[in-house]
């Protein structure tokens, strides 16, 4: 009983130490790197509009795909303008919390509102997650069958033009998220739950939900893609995929809301080890991490603010 309230007490001291020591090390980064991050900037603000606006446009897509997977899964049938209203939310929500935690909050609590059980709710949640990592596992795993090509470039190219500070931070986010205990936790009690939360929902329906989460991740690719061929980035679709999966793994490990410093970093040293110059790889994550990230702020607290007043996601 101590140990456990040991635990809880400094857990949450824990998550904040995490995040102090990932800001400390993006700081040390930008502060040794001053110049490629201003000759990013200037890369940036000559990007092709059009590829730009491109970006912007498959993410608003993002949202629609989102809800439709949601409400594929959901054991009661959910109104579709309703659903992708949330799904905006949670772009908003999820810059609040770390690792997710808000959008799952949030699709939870609107499923519940929409007659689904406490219980049903955290199976739809947890099957989306899941189905989510099965697509990125099995988009990569094909290109890795079919065209490993792709990966052996990566690995093994002369083109690891990053600096060890850079790699260091990469490698301690991933020390520290394992060492966590509370991540640690949540991952065993996703996977005890996982196959009652399976067992809830049709075969059919899981089969269309992991066709719609294949396509969810492959826009997602795509808006990496046209923010990288805005500046200038003429890497393939298979391997601005690769320089994506990177970013996700280290964006996922990374205890900050919605992988912040994560997610930059493990996209910047996948652009670099393709051979892309420091400067356009530096501003197509900063284009990148713009359309995805601090652009949904605006519409996605509009939107929040249009849920609670229609009553989505609070109590009548």
């Amino acid at each position: 009983m101590p140990r456990q309230a040991f635990s809880k007490q400094h857990s949450p001291l824990l998550r904040v130490a995490v995040g102090g020591v990932l800001l400390a090390a993006a700081m040390y980064v930008l502060a040794t790197h001053w110049h490629t991050v201003e000759t990013s900037l200037r890369v940036a603000r000559g990007a092709s509009i059009r590829w730009v606006a491109l970006s912007l446009l498959l993410m608003a897509f993002t949202f629609c795909i989102a809800a439709a997977i949601y409400g594929t899964l959901a054991l009661h049938r959910l109104r579709y303008k309703q659903t992708v209203l949330v799904e905006v939310s949670t772009a908003f929500v999820n810059r609040l919390l770390p690792s997710g935690l808000g959008g799952l909050g949030l699709h939870g609590v609107y499923l519940y509102r929409r007659k689904h059980t406490v219980a049903e709710a955290t199976a739809v949640v947890s099957v989306n997650n899941l189905l989510g990592m099965a697509a990125h596992l099995l988009l990569l795993c094909t290109v890795l069958i079919f065209h490993p090509a792709v990966l052996h470039r990566f690995v093994h190219g002369n083109q690891y033009a990053f600096n060890w500070q850079l790699g260091l931070i990469v490698f301690t986010m991933v020390l520290l998220v394992s060492v966590v205990p509370a991540v640690r936790r949540r991952l065993q009690r996703f996977v005890r739950n996982l196959l009652a939360s399976v067992r809830k929902i049709e075969l059919r329906n899981l089969v269309r939900a992991l066709v719609l989460a294949v396509t969810l991740t492959t826009a997602y690719t795509f808006v990496l893609f046209s923010s990288a061929r805005s500046v200038g980035v003429y890497l393939g679709a298979l391997q601005v995929f690769i320089v994506f999966s990177l970013g996700m793994l280290t964006s996922t490990a990374t205890p900050t809301p919605g992988g912040l410093v994560g997610a930059e970093a493990g996209l910047f040293a996948g652009f670099v080890a393709y051979g892309v110059s420091t400067p356009q790889a530096g501003a197509a994550v900063l284009l990148y991490r713009l359309t995805t990230y601090w652009i949904p702020l605006a519409p996605g607290a509009l939107a929040l603010l249009l849920t609670r007043r229609r009553k989505l996601v609070i109590g009548k």
